[in-house]
């Protein structure tokens, strides 16, 4: 068991400080009546105890020898966060509060082992989610279809949604482990069998059923999030897993190399899935059911009528966001081939650079989220989101590069911060089905945007004015995000959702 130790030698008034439980990353209290000995009352540590040696020096002195011991259970990450930990135990004394890289408010040890389990699902997902974008045009070519061909089986998978649907609907009538731990587990065997299809159709047809697991997996892990973690932590630990999504798909990156190895060697990135099943499976089995999943499990199902009003904006909101954000993102290359007259390693340069900052945004925008209001911070990144990427589909050159960058951090900061309202804004067992149409939506405004912008960027020999257009849609969810959103930073999900409450009252409309 870890131990740090320190030895200091203090007057009567030091003595008496040293003796005050400490009230930071753990909570104390004194162990019995030993004044000397300290335990947690509240910390993510399932092992805690600080003790002091305590021997006369001089009169009025005294010489003290603090021993803290205690044990973190992290699964995958504790590699990272043991060091930090310790570090910040190191330097408590010197501040007060949490440090700037731990969530807000503190978490005890079984919301710190669902984070880190979860976080670490995230990354599986985070690889299954962007094998589809990577490795199309490498299917492709072993097919011989041609671009057109690329596109009908892209645009083919999105109908995945509805498998989405289907998993978070499940996850309020069977739970949200089981639900979660099929959609992981499932699409990795479904990307697997992508490894053996014969032709571009089975393999969209594979992708289309695959995708829509592994997104109805990240739907339902978000809802678990929301429902595990404080009130003050629940943007942070979206954040959390949104980074580590991020590591997932970099993994995807990083083993690209292997299929220029052979026309055939595409699949050998769709093998992966069977290696991550098997872990998914390790992570999900000690997982708790989530507590208010289970407070509730005996209860019928929602009716969605009384939040109706709560869904439709939610929903705008999440249509209207996507609409810029899908063809920001996916006709980005094809602006910089043709217009800029990148080259392939100049795009990837580009690629890289702009959006590695995205990190960031994604990990302090959480952490602002919770802080200051996820009004506030939404609203503010929605709008330099949107700037930042007007500009750079407008500007070469420096205006170009610093109007990437901004988007990129910006939009980063956007996602835990509107991320986490589908599952704070609607009851327990109606959580799952809410949050799988709001996603339908999200895929509907992506469909939308990339429509529109192909088409008005062809008529007018040009992406930046096409991309003007569909910016009106996030600059107007700034507006409801500032108007029309209710602040949930810091609120308990029972008090924004009252028929979660004991009196069953109906929940207001938004604010």
């Amino acid at each position: 068991m870890p131990t740090l130790t320190s030895t200091v030698d203090v007057d009567d008034d030091g003595l008496r400080d040293l003796r005050r439980p400490l009230d930071d990353l753990v909570a104390e209290e004194v162990d019995g009546d030993d004044p000397n000995r300290f335990r947690a009352r509240h910390g993510p540590c399932t092992v805690y105890e600080r003790h002091l040696d305590v021997t006369p020096a001089a009169p009025g002195r005294h010489t003290v020898v603090e021993r803290t011991s205690w044990e973190l259970t992290v699964p995958v990450w504790g590699v990272v966060v043991r060091p930090a930990f310790r570090h910040a135990l190191r330097r408590r004394r010197r501040r007060s509060g949490q440090p700037w890289w731990a969530p807000p408010v503190r978490l005890d040890a079984r919301q710190v082992e669902v984070l880190a389990r979860l976080s670490a699902v995230a990354w599986c997902s985070g690889y299954l989610g962007t094998l589809l974008s990577q490795m199309t045009t490498f299917a492709a070519g072993e097919f011989g279809s041609d671009v057109s061909a690329q596109g009908a089986a892209l645009a083919s998978t999105r109908i995945g949604i509805l498998v989405a649907i289907v998993a978070a609907v499940a996850a309020d009538r069977v739970g949200r482990r089981r639900a979660l731990l099929v959609a992981v587990i499932g699409a990795c065997l479904m990307h697997a069998t992508t490894a053996a299809t014969p032709t571009l159709t089975a393999f969209a047809i594979t992708q289309m059923v695959a995708r829509g697991l592994t997104t109805g997996g990240d739907v339902v892990r978000a809802i678990v999030l929301a429902e595990e973690m404080p009130a003050g932590a629940r943007a942070y630990a979206l954040s959390v897993g949104a980074l580590a999504a991020g590591l997932g798909s970099g993994m995807v990156v990083w083993l690209l190399p292997l299929a220029d190895l052979a026309p055939w060697a595409w699949r050998l990135l769709f093998c992966v899935p069977v290696l991550i099943a098997p872990i998914v499976w390790r992570l999900g089995r000690p997982l708790p059911e989530s507590h208010r999943f289970e407070r509730h499990r005996a209860m019928a199902p929602a009716r969605l009528g009384p939040h109706r009003k709560r869904l439709v904006l939610l929903a705008a909101a999440s249509l209207l966001t996507a609409v810029l954000a899908a063809p920001a993102s996916g006709l980005q290359n094809e602006y910089l081939r043709s217009e800029r007259a990148f080259s392939g390693a100049g795009i990837a340069a580009f690629t890289l650079l702009t959006s590695t900052p995205a990190s960031l945004g994604v990990f302090f925008g959480g952490r602002l989220a919770d802080v200051h209001g996820r009004r506030t911070v939404g609203a503010i990144g929605l709008v330099a989101a949107t700037g930042g990427i007007v500009l750079s589909y407008w500007s070469d050159g420096a205006g170009l590069w610093i109007g990437a960058v901004v988007g990129t951090i910006a939009s980063g900061m956007v996602v835990p911060t509107l991320l986490v309202y589908g599952p704070e804004l609607f009851p327990t067992r109606l959580r799952g089905r809410a949050n799988g149409i709001l996603t339908a939506f999200g895929v509907l405004g992506s469909a939308i945007g990339l429509l529109t912008v192909g088409s008005l960027a062809s008529r007018w020999g040009a992406f930046g004015p096409a991309v003007s257009v569909v910016a009106v849609g996030p600059l107007v969810v700034a507006l409801l995000v500032r108007t029309r959103f209710p602040e949930t930073a810091g609120r308990e999900l029972e008090d924004l959702n009252p028929s979660d409450s004991p009196d069953g009252a109906t929940p207001p409309p938004p604010r």
